[in-house]
């Protein structure tokens, strides 16, 4: 009886070691023809070299972005307006960074995506959203904005000064 029970202890012992995470940002911003990743890591720190990935939209109806499985890539399915932009940091899966590489961002990249990873024994996924801002800055913006006020209050100013002179 003692042996069946060191057994059973091994067993969810180890299988309990496979358990994970997966984590990222809730949002991540950036501007048109910009290269940017989209952070997904497992937690905690595990190698997921032996693992699937698979980076999807779910705004387009799952939608594949990016497939990894058996130490390769696998975007036979992946809609054609990714391929040869995306890539995963393939020397960091080691280290359980499962984050994807979106190259020349178009505005029509914006949206929800779902980093999965699936082991053997476990399985996470994260939703990060992409937002494309297509737009100045705000900081820009008020770096424009208030100059230009600054000039036209100038400008008034000495037409009314002149104008009162007279």
């Amino acid at each position: 009886m003692k042996c069946v029970w060191v057994i059973l202890f091994l067993h969810w012992s180890l299988s309990g070691a496979q358990r994970f995470n997966v984590e990222g940002p809730d949002t991540v911003f950036a501007a048109p023809g910009s290269d940017i990743v989209l952070p997904c890591s497992i937690k905690p720190t595990m190698s997921a070299v032996d693992m699937e990935v698979k980076w999807s939209r779910q705004d387009l109806g799952d939608i594949l972005v990016h497939h990894y499985m058996n130490n390769s890539d696998k975007n036979d399915g992946q809609m054609p307006s990714y391929r040869g932009r995306t890539a995963l940091f393939i020397e960091q899966l080691q280290y359980g960074n499962t984050s994807l590489l979106l190259k020349n961002v178009e505005v029509s990249d914006g949206g929800q995506y779902t980093c999965r990873v699936d082991s053997a024994k476990w399985d996470g996924q994260v939703r990060v959203l992409l937002k494309i801002e297509d737009h100045l800055p705000r900081d820009y913006t008020a770096a424009i904005v208030v100059p230009v006020v600054l000039i036209l209050l100038s400008a008034l100013v000495g037409v009314m000064y002149f104008t009162w002179r007279d």
